[in-house]
Order: structure tokens, then C-alpha cells, then sequence
């Protein structure tokens, strides 16, 4: 599994639209979308950030 998939499920299973993850991230939706089709991967902080978020 990509860390794309991973991001995506996981948000999914918590229910948190890509939008709202990107409020809680300050980045844009875009961004999350471009991690999760494994365009673009996340900085080491975001990576930590999403961790926290997503547990």
C-alpha cells in the first residue's frame, strides 16, 4: 500500500473530508489530493502532523 492509499484511508475511516483535513493541516485540499494520488509526498512535519491527526 502507498503512502497515498494510507493517507486516504485512513482519513476516510475517520471521516474527514479532504478539505478538513487540509484546515487542520493549513495547507490546501489540492495538497492532500496530490499526496493521496501519490503525486507529491508529505514533508517529515506533515507526516508527523497527519500521524496525530489521523492516530
Amino acid at each position: 500500500m502507498s503512502y497515498g492509499e494510507r493517507i486516504s484511508k485512513l482519513r476516510q475511516s475517520k471521516n474527514i473530508t479532504q478539505k478538513e483535513l487540509a484546515s487542520k493541516l493549513y495547507v490546501t485540499d489540492k495538497t492532500i489530493s496530490s499526496w493521496e494520488s501519490n503525486r507529491t509526498e508529505p514533508s517529515l512535519e506533515m507526516i508527523i502532523k497527519l500521524s496525530e491527526i489521523l492516530e
